[in-house]
C-alpha cells in the first residue's frame, strides 16, 4: 500500500498512476484535528503526459497513528495539467478544489471535492460521480462517458459556459445517448455539440 503525505507542502508529480484498486493513497496529513502540527492547504499538481489511471484515494487526511495537540490539517487541492488523460477510478474525499487546466480528467470513481473547474482547452469526462459544484469555463468541455456513451453524475450545481459534448445512437427503435444526472442547479451557457455514432 503506497502512501504519499504532503504534510503542508505543495507537490508536483508527472504521470500519476497506481497499480491496483485502492492500493495507493495521497493525503495532506494524518489527522483533521488533534494533530501535533497545523498544516495549511496544499496543492498536488499532476502533469499528465501519458494516459494513465489512478485507482487510489485522494484525501485531506489519513490516520496512520494517534496524535495529541490542537493542530488541524487543511484541504488537499488537485491541479491537473499536461496534454494527456488522467483517469480517477477510486474514491476521493479531499475537500479542496479540483482544477482541470489542460488535457482531460476522467472521473470513473467518486470525487467528493470542494468543486471542479474545467478551464479553456481542458475536458472533464467519465462515468463516475462528482459531489461538489462543477464549473465548465468558456473554452472548456464536458463530455460524459468513457470512450463511448455514458452517464456522469453531478450531485451539485453545474455551470456550463463551455461546450457540452454529447453522443447519440439509435438501434432500431431504441435511442441512447450521453447523460448528466443528479444536478441540483443548472446554469446554461456555451454550446452543445452532438454526434450521431450509430
Amino acid at each position: 500500500n503506497a502512501r504519499l503525505f504532503l504534510y503542508g507542502n505543495n507537490a508536483s508529480v508527472s504521470d500519476l498512476s497506481s497499480a491496483g484498486a485502492g492500493s495507493a493513497l495521497i493525503a495532506n496529513g494524518n489527522l483533521k484535528s488533534g494533530a501535533s502540527l497545523t498544516l495549511g492547504p496544499v496543492t498536488l499538481t499532476v502533469m499528465q503526459n501519458h494516459d494513465n489511471t489512478y485507482a487510489g484515494t485522494l484525501t485531506d487526511t489519513y490516520r496512520e497513528y494517534p496524535g495529541s495537540g490542537s493542530g488541524t490539517t487543511g484541504p488537499l487541492n488537485l491541479l491537473k495539467t499536461g496534454p494527456a488523460l488522467l483517469r480517477l477510478s477510486g474514491l476521493s474525499t479531499c475537500s479542496g478544489t479540483t482544477t482541470v487546466a489542460a488535457g482531460a480528467l476522467q472521473v470513473d470513481g467518486q470525487l467528493n471535492s470542494g468543486g471542479v473547474t474545467v478551464k479553456s482547452g481542458a475536458t472533464l469526462t467519465g462515468t463516475g460521480e462528482l459531489d461538489g459544484p462543477v464549473a465548465v469555463l468558456n473554452g472548456g468541455k464536458l463530455a460524459p462517458g468513457a470512450g463511448g456513451m455514458g452517464l456522469l453524475t453531478v450531485m451539485n450545481s453545474l455551470a456550463l459556459a463551455g461546450t457540452a459534448v454529447m453522443e447519440l445512437s439509435k438501434s432500431g427503435m431504441k435511442l441512447s445517448n450521453d447523460r448528466v444526472a443528479g444536478i441540483t442547479t443548472l446554469s446554461y451557457g456555451g454550446s452543445l455539440l452532438t454526434t450521431n455514432i450509430g
